[in-house]
C-alpha cells in the first residue's frame, strides 16, 4: 500500500472506499526545493474519488491531483523514460529498517530516492472538460 506511510493522508483516505492501486497514478511533475532539501512530486489520480466533497461537486471538479513533499533527501536519482512523462506511473513507498523511506516511481519517469519523511502536502482538484487527463 503505497499511501500507508505518508504523513497527513487522512483526507485522501476519506475520498476513496478503496484507494487506487499504485498503477492508477499519472506522474505530472517534480520540483527540487532549497537545493535538494525537499522535493515536491505531483500526480493525477486516474480513478475518481468515491466520496466527493460538496464544494468539489458544486465547482464540477472531476480530477484529483495530489502533491507529495519529500523531506531530508538522503539520495536521489531521476531518469526520463519517454519524451512525454504523462504516462501511468507506479509508485511504491517502503519503510526501511532505519526508519527512513524508499520511494520509487516508474513509468514515464524513473525516480529512486531515500527520505526521512513523506507528507501529502495538498490535494488539488481540477476540471477536465473531456473527463480524461
Amino acid at each position: 500500500m503505497w499511501y500507508k506511510d505518508i504523513i497527513k493522508n487522512d483526507f485522501f483516505l476519506q475520498l476513496y472506499n478503496d484507494v487506487p492501486h499504485a498503477e492508477e497514478i499519472l506522474f505530472i511533475d517534480f520540483k527540487m526545493v532549497n537545493m535538494l532539501d525537499n522535493i515536491i512530486l505531483e500526480f493525477y489520480m486516474l480513478s475518481n474519488p468515491n466520496v466527493t466533497p460538496k464544494s468539489w461537486k458544486k465547482k464540477k471538479y472531476n480530477k484529483v491531483k495530489i502533491v507529495l513533499k519529500l523531506y531530508y533527501i538522503l539520495n536521489f536519482r531521476i531518469q526520463y523514460m519517454s519524451e512525454t512523462n504523462k504516462q501511468k506511473s507506479i509508485i511504491t513507498v517502503d519503510q526501511l529498517d532505519n526508519g527512513n523511506y524508499k520511494l520509487s516511481i516508474s513509468g514515464g519517469v524513473d525516480i529512486q530516492t531515500t527520505v526521512s519523511d513523506i507528507t501529502l502536502e495538498k490535494i488539488v482538484t481540477v476540471y477536465e472538460g473531456s473527463g480524461n487527463v
